[in-house]
């Protein structure tokens, strides 16, 4: 223990167990070149155990049915994970994990920058690469003062490997002022096949959202303030143009449609001929 006050071994066999402390009996530190695994307790111990066995029969371990051995990640612990490395490891059943550890994050990454996260407009408009990363996180059980060594010695540690799987980003990026909404359900194209259509919206900014508009064929049905939103909108048989808007605090605006059959498939406007004038 810290400061060599106290200094144990512990060992058994199937049916013997011998513990030895060696210490001072005031709790006063022991002679720091003296005192440590080799020359405290462990030979102690060594020689009541080779005393208590002399003359015994070997003595073989018999796992019980309640320990499970498991292949499991090398670095983490957890379930493997895809070609990674492996190792064997013992469990109380029902203690074994069943999933990978939480250190594997698959992180969505901006296409505009490559070392930032992707922001809330570039995920709902596809415009990112998922990439996984190794983060570890921490808590520091016993400090006082409100620093966490244990993820300060952590990070110390990460900036030291040279692996760009171990330096996940933490930064957004945050580009120009942009805004999305997307019609999520129904899809493009699709046939609904009920009158009472089930419309989901989903807008984003890198401002807040302060309004949506959904239009049917041009005109306005519903109008909401929440940035995600389900509406059942009764709309009559036939083709018909789905259309929804946003804006945003900072001004900006954007809108998608798109087109649907209602109980039959869609089918395009017939173009008008427009008469040539005569020469």
């Amino acid at each position: 223990t810290d400061d060599k006050r106290d200094n144990w071994t512990v060992g058994y066999t199937p049916s013997v167990v011998v513990g030895t402390w060696v210490g001072n009996n005031d709790n006063s530190a022991m002679n720091q070149a003296l005192a440590s695994g080799v020359t405290g307790a462990a030979p102690i111990w060594n020689r009541i155990m080779v005393d208590v066995l002399r003359g015994k029969r070997d003595e073989p371990f018999v796992r019980p049915d309640s320990i499970i051995e498991m292949d499991v990640d090398s670095l983490s612990g957890g379930i493997s994970t895809g070609g990674l490395p492996t190792r064997k490891e013992r469990f109380i059943k029902g203690t074994e994990p069943t999933e990978p550890s939480p250190i594997y994050q698959n992180l969505k990454i901006s296409r505009k920058d490559g070392n930032k996260l992707a922001n809330s407009v570039e995920i709902a408009k596809g415009e990112y690469d998922t990439k996984q990363y190794i983060v570890f996180s921490e808590q520091d059980p016993v400090s006082g003062d409100g620093k966490n060594r244990w993820q300060e010695a952590i990070d110390a540690w990460v900036a030291s490997q040279g692996d760009p799987k171990y330096h996940a980003p933490r930064e957004t990026y945050q580009g120009s002022d942009e805004i999305t909404v997307v019609i999520k359900e129904p899809a493009e194209n699709s046939q609904v096949n009920t009158n009472d259509v089930t419309i989901r919206v989903e807008a984003s900014s890198l401002g807040a959202i302060v309004k949506v508009e959904l239009f049917v064929d041009g005109s306005k049905v519903r109008e909401r303030t929440d940035a995600k939103f389900t509406e059942s909108v009764n709309i009559p048989n036939g083709s018909h143009v789905l259309r929804a808007k946003a804006y945003d605090d900072k001004g900006n605006s954007a809108d998608q449609e798109i087109h649907v059959g209602i109980n039959m498939p869609y089918t395009s406007p017939t173009p008008v001929a427009t008469p040539t004038p005569a020469p």
